[in-house]
Formats: structure tokens, sequence, C-alpha cells
């Protein structure tokens, strides 16, 4: 049985579970409460935090999410009182002489990860802010005040903001007094992309994604469980063409949730895993689930629920982050809820989610389904004028190519298409050590410019800090990694696909 108390004005949910004790500290902030320039600075909150309590004895880590950052540990009661207490602490005082090491440290681990599916078709749907952040440099990183670090803790980190977890009694000895007073603040609701939809761009892996936004309801769980295990049953267990395969749902709001389905496979038979996952896909969009499939899920559920111990502890959290996300603990009971959908109501909340789907298509497929409008980054139009040749060395490799800086943006032309970022969209600019330009737009497009790659590049690079302005200017504490060729190649990429971006897989640890 859930239960809930209260110590020092968080709220508590608990339940009884098998050793080891879980104790968790959730605060409702994650990454789509930034805003571009602070990218990263939940991140640097939650390792300052951690490398203020000390060096206890039992596991513990922290996490960053979309919309929550979490504290947790597992060990004994004793051992699960004293960590949240020592969090509290911590995070009443963070350590900022450490404040330059950390900084290095996430610097460190920004630089290893890469962009995976999930937070590719965040930033498609999304762009440059909020729940598509996921995808896009930690600028904060590059250099923070402490002032600003602390500013945020106390807004983001307070005890109204705040849940705790435990598997058993709240054990003697929490205190959490230490935690800011505060106000609570909700997840925003998402703003995707005005994209027609539904929409694809390219995979760069051996793999077929697709992402969808809904109304978020136990009808969509339940029909998205489904689906993952037709997939699985026919993609993997039958035909052995992929190891990774399913569908799966994430909490954005109260009442929106995003879901992804995704299926690999190797070079030569991405294509046929694509045909398969469309094919049932639509069959799931026109037909929904049998009632035998509902009624085995609900059986294998209800099953499961049954042989977990953990189970009533794992309704703790669901009522914690209930309460977290809404301030409300009306979620009805789920055997009574799961009980009276139908297959229509599956196959309806299903259907409605398919119609805001983003794709991601391997080379190949691209076109083969004409209801599919394609997401680019690339337009006919932009600013027009003479602008900036490349230079003599990449003039043959940039044939056609020319960067347009105009009072109100930039466009660099590539022939006759065009990627363009305005001067008033533009979210940030870094600035790094050799003199490049990377200028970011609030929907992820991007104009890398290197002083050095164009005929009088420094005047277009002057031009574009006068517009842009200080305030949305970020100095990298590195070069960009652009350099011109000894000799002129006979064929040569982009310049905005030279300096790519560095990229975050979806979890943040410690």
């Amino acid at each position: 049985m859930a239960e809930r108390t209260e110590i020092d004005g968080v709220p508590v949910f608990w339940a009884d579970a098998p050793p080891p004790f879980v104790a968790a500290l959730v605060f409702r902030v994650g990454m789509s409460d930034e805003v571009f320039l602070q990218r990263g600075l939940t991140h640097l909150v939650e390792h300052l935090t951690l490398s203020g309590i000390g060096k206890p004895s039992y596991p513990y880590n922290g996490s960053v999410d979309l919309t929550t950052t979490t504290f947790v540990t597992q060990g004994t009661p004793a051992d699960g009182a004293d960590f949240l207490s020592r969090v509290a602490g911590s995070l009443a005082s963070l350590p900022f002489a450490r404040l330059e090491t950390e900084l290095g440290v996430l610097r460190t681990e920004e630089s290893r990860r890469s962009s995976g599916p999930w937070s590719r078709l965040l930033a498609l749907r999304f762009g440059c802010a909020g729940y598509g952040l996921p995808d896009f440099p930690e600028l904060a990183l590059q250099g923070v005040e402490p002032d600003t670090v602390d500013r945020w803790r106390q807004q983001w980190f307070n005890a109204a903001n705040a849940v705790v977890m435990l598997s058993g009694p709240p054990p003697p000895g929490i205190d959490l007094s230490a935690l800011a007073r505060g106000a609570w603040r909700p997840p925003a609701d998402p703003r995707p992309i005005l994209h027609e939809l539904p929409g694809w761009a390219l995979a760069r892996d051996n793999l077929v994604a697709c992402s969808m936004l809904a109304a978020r309801s136990r009808a969509l769980d339940l029909g998205i469980g489904i689906l993952g295990e037709r997939l699985r049953t026919r993609l993997r267990d039958e035909l052995g063409l992929s190891y990774e395969v399913g569908a799966s749902g994430d909490r954005l709001t109260a009442h929106h949730s995003l879901v992804l389905v995704l299926a690999d496979a190797v070079d030569d038979r991405v294509n046929e895993a694509r045909e398969i996952l469309a094919t049932e896909l639509s069959r799931f969009r026109l037909q929904g689930p049998t009632d035998a499939e509902l009624d085995d899920h609900r059986t294998e559920l209800a099953r499961r629920r049954a042989a977990d111990p953990r189970t009533e502890f794992g309704l703790a959290g669901s009522r914690a982050f209930e309460w977290l996300f809404a301030k409300t603990n009306a979620e009805p009971p789920w055997e009574d809820e799961v009980a009276s959908l139908t297959a229509a109501d599956l196959k309806a909340a299903c259907a409605a989610a398919l119609g805001s789907a983003i794709w991601l298509l391997p080379p190949g497929a691209a076109g083969r389904d004409k209801r599919l409008v394609r997401i680019t980054t690339v337009a006919s139009t932009g600013f027009e004028g003479a602008g900036h040749l490349p230079v003599a060395a990449l003039r043959k490799a940039h044939e056609g190519q020319r960067l347009v800086v105009d009072p109100s943006g930039l466009t660099r032309w590539y022939g006759e298409d065009a990627v363009t970022v305005r001067f008033a969209e533009c979210t940030a600019s870094q600035a790094w050590q050799d003199g490049a330009r990377t200028v970011w737009g609030t929907d992820g497009r991007f104009v890398f410019v290197h002083p050095d790659a164009w005929v009088d590049g420094a005047s277009a690079v002057q031009a574009i800090d006068v517009r842009i302005g200080d305030s949305r200017i970020v100095q990298m504490r590195s070069p960009s990694g652009f350099t011109l060729p000894d000799d002129e190649p006979a064929t040569l990429a982009p310049l905005a696909q030279e300096v790519r971006p560095k990229r975050r897989s979806r979890r943040r640890g410690a």
C-alpha cells in the first residue's frame, strides 16, 4: 500500500519493498527548463551537489533528464536518511570552490557523448529550445558565474518543487530543513516547431525510428505496449532483423506524452525493417489491437505486478510523479482503469498520435511514402547579395557557394540551396578560439563561419558579432577544429557539416 507523509515541507511517498532500501530526492527541473545559453546549468548543480556530500560508503548517483533531477541511493534505511540529509545540506551551500573542476569534468563528459535517435527526434520536433535541447551543446559549461548557478539552485531546487520516494517507512534522521523555500514549477506545455506532419528526415545510423506527440492516457500506454510486443515478435523473434526494437512512451507533462518507436538492422536489411515497422503502425492505426491481444496484455501486466515484490514501491513512485507534475493524487486505481478500456479506446489513442509522427528513415527509403513531408534545414530562399566567396583553396570544392551577411541575418548558399539564421531568432553564437562562429537559430538550424574560409571573412565575422550582440555570444574554450587544406581537394563536404555540434545521449549521470 502506497503511503504519503511530509518531512520539512517535502512530500514523501513510500511503500514497503524488499532490501536494499531505496531513497530518492527528485526535483521538478530538467533540461527542458533551460534556455540554450543556460544549457547544462541543471547538470552542473547536480554535479556540484554530489561533490559536496563527502564520500559515503554506500552507492549513490544523480541524473538529469528532460523534466526532473534525481538524487538516489540504496543500502540500509540509515544510509537513505544520511544521503537525503547530505544532499539537502549540500544544496543549501554548493561547493563553489570546485566550480572550475566540475566544469572540466562535465566538458569531458560532454565530449564523449553522441547524438541518438531520441535526442535527434526531439530537436526535429522542438528545435533549439525547451524539449528539443538534449541534442544541443551544454553552453553553460564554457564558463558560468557562481551567482548564476546559485540563482538557478534557489529557483528550482527548493522544497516546494521536490518529492521524496522511499522503499519503506521513513527512517529517523532525515533532515531536509536546509532546502531553499520557493515555488512549485510545473513543466511547460510542449511548443513544437510548425512542421507539416507526418514528416521525415534522414537517419544517421542503421535504424528506423518514429516519434509522436500525444495526449497522455492509460489507453495510449497500453496501446504502445501492445504495439511494441508486435514489433518485437515480428522483427526480432520471427525474422531476426533487429536487435533493438520496441515502442515506449515518456511523460512530458501531466497531459502530454512523447512516444518513440524504433528498430535497428544491418545495412542491407534496414529498408526491410522500415517496411515492416511502417506496415505494423498503419495496421494499428486502422485496426487497433484485437480483443485477444488486449486481454493477453492485461493478464501479463497483472501477472508481472503480482509477481514483483516491488510493485507497491513502483505505485508509490507513480503517485510521487503525479504530485510533482500536477500536484494531484487523483490518478485512478490502475486495475480499475485498465479493466475499463476497450480495444477501440487503444486504437483511437494511437491513431491520434500517429498524425504527429516524425520519422528517421534510412537512405533509399526517402520518398517512398508520399504522405510524409521532408523535414530539412535547407531552403530555396535566403538573404540575397554578392556576399563573401570561398577563398582560393576552397573555390573549386565549393563552387557556387557564398556567404551573405545581411542586417537581418546570414545565409550560407550552396548553389540554389540555402541555410539561414535570422539574427532576431538567433539563440546563441559560439565564438571559437580560432575566430570561427557557429550561429544557432531557434529552429535548430546553424551556420558555421570561419574567417579563413571566405574572402574578407574577418569582416563577415565582425558584422555577425555586432548584429548578434555580446549577450548571445558564448566564448568557447577550444578552437573549432576547421583547417584549410594544403592543396585544393577535388571534393569537400560543405563547411556547415565539417564542424558538427557536440551531442548528448538521453540521460545524465554523476
